[in-house]
């Protein structure tokens, strides 16, 4: 009867254990999971810029794969970066962009300025052609965590909000 109840509790202590054992790897994959999100700053009253950040709010450095734009639903090329085609496109000089070549590494807490404008450079015009033009994109990234773990693709329509009373719409020509 001892050995019985002696391998009754060793196969409940494997049990446990094994338990224990994929709760701390599901735990350790989600201490290390990136999550991206984008920032839309129109007003630049913080930062001294007008444009979109991209985010990562998680607790592990993403790394992306691929990253796509899309303007009105058609893939924008890749080559030389999707927002410099754009800002070639849309006429929207004076704005500086980024590329997410692959291998890209964002950092959590880090915020990457995709498109921007410093406040004052552009009139009020460009700015709401700016807007405008955000409005109709799509921005579509592929990445994964540290760990290598694909990440679900971050798909995100661009709707920015801005004050139409803000100061920066009223300025009709480009500061000095």
């Amino acid at each position: 009867m001892a050995d019985a109840i002696s391998i009754g509790v060793a196969f409940v202590a494997l049990a446990v254990s094994v338990w224990n054992a994929f709760r701390t790897h599901s735990h350790n994959h989600l201490s290390v999971r990136p999550l991206l999100a984008l920032d839309c700053d129109f007003e630049g009253l913080d930062s001294g810029r007008i444009g979109v950040v991209l985010c990562n709010q998680g607790f592990g450095p993403a790394v992306i794969s691929s990253s796509d734009l899309y303007l009105d639903g058609v893939q924008l090329p890749r080559d030389p970066g999707p927002w410099n085609n754009l800002l070639h496109s849309e006429r929207l000089g004076h704005f500086s962009a980024v590329s997410l070549p692959s291998g890209t590494v964002i950092a959590p807490s880090e915020r990457l300025w995709l498109v921007f404008v410093r406040r004052g450079k552009v009139g009020g015009d460009r700015i709401r052609r700016f807007y405008d033009t955000m409005g109709r994109l799509e921005i579509r990234i592929s990445y994964r965590s540290i760990s290598g773990e694909a990440q679900p693709e971050f798909r995100e329509c661009l709707n920015p909000e801005i004050n139409p009373d803000s100061d920066i719409l009223q300025n009709s020509s480009p500061a000095v």
